[in-house]
């Protein structure tokens, strides 16, 4: 593959930051390792997988199932549900291999004929396993092609893909008949990966109000699929508005005529020497140095800039690629324009390789997936064009960096960022562990500075965790979601990787989504609200699936048509919603720092999340109390008012609060009944906190904080 583009290697770095007015010192995270009760109602999917005799269940990452997948007779589905556990099934047809130094293919491919007819193998080993050996081919084809000097072909040429056919064939037998030769080094299943789908504390110091003024519709409106508060609640749970005014705010023009002259060196030299902090909101706008403060130097900078001197500092001139390993990218949306990644060494449709990493015409990515569905239903060849049939690779893409400023839909949390597609999830949903490292390595080597991966399994790998391994060494910022099955997250790859951020999911209400994985999880973002259900219906305001991002082209991932918002925009769920928040400010954070190396970012990340504390999030004012005296059978549902300039804490309406007298209670919400128009509360879900049980305790990632913050 061609070289990657040069970032600094991670380094550790000891944890202390130094924060600069107006933010507040950097939050301690903390992680609850033990179980998280919150009760789920929870049914299994099961599988029968082509004539292999076994179930598998897999950790789904949206709370329905996708696209009815290419029929299989073979194929026996149970039942679906909203969370889908795996278990540790894992028969399969292929496996993979590493090959010791001095073996080859042909070694291998001898070692199973004469296996065949071996009197010392067992004679069920000999007809079930050697006797359906069908091929053994590289595991990464394109560096058969690849000179050895570039980054990733001499760290994985030895991983070679082994293929049986016939009869069922039992996992232990393979790993023992394989695993019998010194030829080779270590077996494991070509593992199928399904997408995966804490409180806000106030700054002490109030956030200014964002300068910055979208012309985006989803930033200004609430209740668009019915609930009572914002479209995009996530960009302001962590306050996007306010880190898009550091990065693109156009400083040094004092006062926001379009021009930068006298006059504005003027109003700044009042503001820094008579505290007329009015002049200059937010105060980003006069730190025409960029040393994050208002001082005299900023008048002289400025004063200079005029007589021919440096122009202020503009960041928005810098950049991030993140790659989105998913389900493919729907690169015509009209709120990704110009946002897709290409590879400036390629020709396009030239049929030729142009830049040698062993990709023919990869200009906008590539299709690195070779079946359709989890039982290989359909074969296919991988090509050039990772287009998104499916949906979750584009709502991912458009939770990173949807335009901003374009008139049309959402904004990206970082909205001048690119996405690279990749796709190693098939159009049902599923992905293979082969797929899956290949679209690592090329990220990696293509020069993505963040990848993004919304997907999990419980099968250990070792050759995901070398590629992963091979990521972090050089310097890309990893981010995954922690999963969907409300269980330890430390059984599960890649979320369980040490060098991965894992986040974990929160509601609208800054609280563990119910669904979410917890355990040792690095940091918490939006990923969708917990259902809540009263005598046996969804209530309206708490449908789950809030997330508000891009639809591709005439895809219906939950396949109900309820999620689709004016036709191009689409509501989810899931840590798989979770996970781009972070990549995003990853992005923001590299847009900042182009000189941070991957663990700096991390750390950046990690050390800026404010504190998870039980205070509710982002509700607005709303009572139809006046439909008890008209509608005796009426159910009316009250509010919570949210401050969006400073983040203070909501103030309840309620007739009837509980934890009046507590201020660490919370009632999340009331439900008033009108019974012969007397308005009659019941009330569910009053849990308490700090450091409850029912959450866990990362911090919710903050994107203000982030970009101010320093690590050592």
């Amino acid at each position: 593959m061609m070289p990657r583009k040069k970032r600094v290697p991670n380094q550790k770095t000891s944890m202390k930051s130094k924060q600069v007015a107006p933010l507040t010192h950097t939050a301690v995270l903390t992680h609850i390792e033990s179980g998280v009760y919150v009760s789920i109602s929870v049914m299994m999917l099961g599988a029968l997988i082509g004539g292999f005799g076994f179930v598998m269940a897999f950790a789904k990452g949206f709370e329905a199932p996708v696209a009815s997948p290419t029929p299989d007779a073979s194929a026996s589905v149970v039942s679906f549900s909203e969370f889908i556990f795996p278990d540790d099934g894992e028969n399969t047809n292929e496996y993979l291999i590493r090959l010791r130094e001095a073996a080859t293919v042909a070694d291998v491919e001898q070692f199973m004929e004469v296996t065949k007819s071996d009197e010392k193998t067992p004679v069920d080993a000999r007809s079930s396993i050697a006797d359906a050996f069908t091929s053994v081919k590289p595991a990464f084809p394109e560096l058969e092609t690849v000179n050895s000097e570039n980054a990733g072909g001499g760290k994985f040429s030895n991983w070679y893909l082994v293929s049986f056919t016939g009869p069922s064939i039992d996992i232990k037998s393979v790993e023992r008949l394989l695993g019998s030769t010194e030829l080779i080094e270590s077996v494991e299943p070509n593992a199928v990966f399904t997408i995966a789908e804490l409180a806000l504390a106030r700054p002490r110091t109030p956030y200014p109000e964002p300068a910055l003024d979208p012309s985006d519709p989803f930033l200004y409106t609430s209740r668009s699929w019915g609930q009572l508060y914002p479209d995009t609640w996530p960009l302001k749970m962590i306050s996007a508005k306010n880190a898009w005014d550091v990065l693109y705010l156009k400083r040094g023009d004092i006062n926001q005529d379009g021009k930068i002259d006298q006059q504005d060196v003027k109003l700044l030299d009042q503001n820094i020497n008579e505290d007329l902090t009015a002049l200059v909101s937010p105060w980003e706008r006069g730190d025409v140095n960029g040393d994050e403060g208002l001082d005299q130097g900023d008048v002289d900078y400025l004063a200079a800039h005029l007589t021919g001197g440096p122009a202020p500092v503009d960041y928005s001139k810098n950049s991030a690629t993140i790659a989105v390993i998913d389900t493919g990218i729907d690169a015509t949306h009209e709120d990704l324009q110009g946002r897709i990644w290409t590879n400036v060494d390629e020709v396009a449709d030239n049929s030729i390789d142009d830049d040698g990493n062993g990709f023919v015409d990869d200009v906008h990515g590539w299709d690195f997936t070779h079946c359709v569905g989890s039982q290989c239903a359909v074969e296919k060849s991988e090509d050039n064009d990772p287009r998104d049939q499916h949906g979750h690779g584009t709502h991912v893409a458009g939770t990173l960096v949807a335009n901003i400023n374009n008139q049309k839909g959402i904004v990206g949390v970082c909205p001048y960022c690119t996405v690279m597609p990749i796709q190693g999830i098939d159009s049902t949903g599923y992905g293979y562990l082969d797929d899956l490292a290949r679209s690592v390595l090329y990220a990696v080597d293509s020069g993505a500075d963040v990848i993004n991966m919304s997907w999990i399994s419980v099968i250990q790998s070792d050759l995901l965790h070398s590629v992963i391994t091979y990521a972090s060494q050089q310097g890309v910022v990893l981010v995954a979601g922690a999963g969907n099955s409300n269980s330890n997250v430390g059984s599960y790859v890649p979320a369980g990787y040490d060098e991965v951020i894992t986040v974990t999911s929160v509601d609208h209400f800054g609280v563990k989504s119910d669904f979410s994985n917890w355990g040792k999880v690095d940091v918490a973002a939006p990923g969708g609200d917990s259902i809540r259900v009263h005598n046996g219906y969804e209530q309206s305001p708490f449908t789950g699936r809030n997330i508000l991002s891009l639809r591709a082209a005439g895809t219906d991932m939950y396949g109900d048509g309820t999620s689709i918002v004016k036709n191009l925009y689409y509501r989810a769920r899931g840590t798989s919603m979770s996970s781009p928040h972070v990549s995003g400010l990853a992005g923001l954070v590299i847009t900042r720092h182009p000189e941070f190396t991957g663990e700096q970012v991390r750390e950046t990340i990690e050390e800026s999340a404010i504190d998870a504390m039980h205070v509710p999030y982002a509700c607005e004012a709303h009572s139809d109390s006046a439909t008890c005296s008209t509608s005796p059978s009426a159910t009316c549902y009250w509010g919570i008012e949210f401050n969006e300039v400073d983040n203070s804490y909501c103030r309840q309406y309620d007739a009837f609060d509980p934890c009046e007298a507590d201020p660490q209670c919370v009632w999340f919400w009331d439900l008033y009944s009108c019974v012969g128009g007397v308005k009659q509360c019941q009330s569910w879900d009053v849990e308490y906190g700090p450091g409850a049980d029912q959450y866990t305790g990362s911090g919710i990632i903050n994107a203000y904080r982030a970009l101010y913050y320093h690590p050592s």
